[in-house]
């Protein structure tokens, strides 16, 4: 009797073990770059085409295979890395297990080209669903080309789970920019369908490599952190920077966490960091970061997520601890000097005092009082006596003047009538029903404001006010696709936008609403709300999101005039 047990084919293992590491075409860019970058390589060429799907074609000039090892990684669990179980503690290097090659080669056509040094020619594979269909000589220079091309043509179920093309292809850009900022004296260029997206030439340092990919304005309101803490449990060193709090962004996108050189998605860090934040920046809202951790290989596992995204720290409430106080200590560090240098702040420590008697602004008067005279026959009254209407108040409050009425608002019956202010936000009504209202006076801004930005947009009516100087900006490299499939949005907002540079453009006029040196933040959120919860250029939800975040900030709402408080 034949058992039922079997052993599967290398074809159908391989196709089993892409589905825990190959689950799109980023997935299949991510293997391949770490790959190149174990190799030591110091350029890397990459290309797709069809947001993955059609090809995928990485160059890089890292020390190649001869043919044997070439061969050789086809095979699952065939590698470089290890080579005994103790490897594994101390492992350095992006991939270990062997699985990503195969996985790859099972659900594609593939086809590897590689030469060493000290070869004369190269070696090239050509496989076919994970089948070797051919094997030759080739002449190439030193380093590795791959190609991927028809991704999942053999499984086109998986083909169906894939989001719109739109989408993959950022996420593979955004593995590019990634990897860019995990090894920043790695040159990087990037063609998207025939087209160059990205080039990045080899940085001397993080900083560099941020201000050429994410611009220099993000790079200049960074933080510089270099933190080492070492007791009897972890040994660690935290370098990179984070984000001064008056910049934030809407999301998560702006913080990238390392460790050793390897990016990750780790809830740990990012745990720390906002920790370290908190206070400092408003509801919602997230820094830039740019951490990398460097601890000892056996403090941390990476091998507990297939696609190596996730790692896991032998002591994560210890880690957990040393980040929060490094990351506290910089950011308190750099705020604290930065009141010190403060010109404002020298001047208030140094102006002298102007008053003769400083205190005397501040005594209360003692005002004699006056001779008591008893009323005849006048009885002693209980508290319960004394009625409000007797307009009994404590002494030295003043008394709430009602203002008077507009001409533009005479004739027209109220609901209700503005009594004061009550510093620092709040505004006092009386109702008809003679009763008191409080309202929040941003608050109240904001909707007024929205209603009237609305109208505007629904009216196309948005008149833009031109800047006497020109405002530029730098657009990262992530966003330049998105920008151009928006261009005749920012004028419908308000805004006037020219071309002033490879990535640099130039603001001439901006929405009413806004205060021009907040012009460039609000760009980039509405860019970041477009991206992230995929609203359309024609979108009610976006003309409403655009007007909502105008409304809000923070440089629109003014002080209430009159006329505002009682529309």
């Amino acid at each position: 009797m034949e058992p039922k047990i079997q052993v599967l084919p290398d074809t159908i293992a391989n196709q089993i073990a892409a589905g825990e590491v190959i689950e799109r075409p980023a997935a299949v860019l991510k293997e391949l770059l770490e790959n190149s970058l174990d190799a030591g390589a110091t350029a890397i060429d990459i290309a797709f085409e069809q947001a993955g799907i059609s090809s995928i074609v990485i160059q890089d000039n890292g020390c190649g295979m001869t043919p044997e090892d070439a061969r050789l990684s086809l095979l699952r669990h065939a590698t470089s890395k290890l080579k005994d179980i103790k490897d594994l503690e101390a492992i350095l290097s992006f991939g270990f297990r062997g699985e990503a090659v195969p996985s790859i080669a099972s659900v594609s056509r593939f086809s590897l080209k590689t030469r060493p040094a000290d070869r004369d020619t190269g070696y090239e594979l050509e496989v076919e669903g994970g089948t070797v269909r051919a094997q030759k000589p080739c002449g190439m220079p030193v380093g590795t080309i791959i190609a991927v091309r028809d991704l999942f043509y053999n499984v086109p179920a998986r083909r169906k789970f894939l989001k719109s093309a739109t989408t993959e292809a950022n996420h593979l850009v955004n593995n590019v920019r990634i990897y860019a900022l995990a090894q920043p004296r790695v040159a990087f260029e990037l063609k998207v369908d025939g087209r160059q997206n990205l080039k990045l030439a080899a940085a001397n340092n993080l900083l560099e490599r941020i201000a050429e990919l994410l611009g220099p304005d993000v790079a200049a309101q960074l933080i510089p952190i270099k933190g080492q803490d070492a007791d009897d449990t972890v040994e660690l060193q935290l370098s990179g920077f984070i984000g001064h709090p008056k910049f934030h962004r809407t999301n998560r996108e702006g913080i990238y966490c390392f460790v050793n050189g390897r990016p990750i998605d780790s809830k740990l860090m990012q745990y720390a960091l906002m920790e370290a934040y908190r206070g400092q920046l408003p509801e919602g809202r997230f820094p830039w970061a740019f951490l990398n951790l460097d601890i000892e290989p056996h403090a941390v596992d990476v091998n507990v997520h297939p696609a190596k995204r996730e790692v896991r720290f032998r002591d994560e409430g210890q880690l957990r601890a040393q980040l929060m106080h490094v990351l506290s200590s910089t950011l308190q560090k750099a705020l604290h000097q930065e009141l010190l240098d403060s010109k404002v702040f020298v001047q208030a420590v140094a102006k002298p005092l102007t008053h003769a008697h400083p205190t005397a602004s501040i005594l209360p008067k003692i005002i004699p009082a006056a001779a008591f005279t008893p009323r005849p026959n006048s009885e002693p009254t209980s508290r319960s006596a004394i009625s409000a209407s007797q307009g009994m108040r404590p002494t030295g409050t003043p008394q709430i003047e009602a203002r008077e009425i507009p001409q533009a608002l005479q004739g027209h019956q109220l609901p209700w009538r503005f009594l004061t202010a009550l510093p620092p936000r709040w505004l006092l009504f009386q109702t008809q029903s003679e009763g008191l209202m409080i309202v929040h006076a941003k608050a109240a801004r904001e909707r007024i404001l929205y209603e009237e930005i609305m109208q505007a947009m629904e009216k196309r009516a948005v008149k833009s006010q031109m800047l006497l100087v020109p405002i530029t900006f730098d657009l990262p490299a992530s966003l330049k696709e998105l920008w151009e499939q928006t261009q005749t949005l920012w004028a419908q907002f308000g805004y006037v936008i020219e071309p002033f540079g490879k990535q640099t453009y130039r603001v001439l006029e901006t929405p009413p609403w806004l205060d021009p040196h907040s012009c460039v933040a609000m760009l980039e959120t509405l860019l970041s709300d477009i991206h992230e919860k995929k609203l359309s250029a024609k979108s009610d939800l976006l003309w409403a999101e655009c007007a909502r975040r105008m409304a809000a900030r923070p440089q629109a709402v003014s002080p209430l005039s009159y006329d505002t408080r009682t529309a």
